[in-house]
């Protein structure tokens, strides 16, 4: 995934170019509790393919069908 390439405001469609197939499938606890931009639903990805590292989250936020948040979390 090249998150930098990434932008808010980017179409749903746009970014879904760059983005894995998967999102991550078990979300850590720490990170699901963190506090969400209003009126928009997360999705959530490693910052790497190797399952046996620790990764950071790379958390793409929606607003409609417009990305109106990322963030990198620690994993």
């Amino acid at each position: 995934m090249d998150f930098a390439a990434v932008r808010t405001g980017q179409d749903r469609a746009e970014v879904a170019r760059v983005l894995p197939e998967r999102q991550l499938r078990y979300v850590p606890d720490a990170v699901r509790a963190l506090p969400v931009p209003d009126g928009t639903v997360c999705e959530y990805y490693r910052s790497n393919g190797n399952l046996l590292d620790q990764a950071d989250v790379y958390r793409l936020c929606y607003e409609g069908s417009r990305l109106a948040a990322k963030d990198v979390l620690p994993g």
